[in-house]
């Protein structure tokens, strides 16, 4: 979902923050902030949650399967 990285990168430039900050404020990695912020699948739902967190954003989250 590249958009969520997109969202994460430009909220958090929008606070003037590094994402050493960020990592601080929401309590989840480095290396996880950036691989989202660098659209790369490899992360969970509660990293995603905590950064928006953070970040002042509320996650809503669906547990509708859509088909493919």
């Amino acid at each position: 979902m590249p958009h969520i990285g997109i969202e994460v990168k430009e909220r958090r430039i929008k606070n003037y923050w590094t994402i050493d900050d960020l990592a601080k404020e929401s309590k989840v990695s480095k290396g996880t902030i950036i691989r989202i912020e660098s659209c790369r699948e490899n992360y969970s739902i509660n990293s995603v949650i905590d950064i928006f967190a953070a970040l002042g954003r509320i996650v809503v989250v669906s547990t509708k399967r859509f088909k493919k």
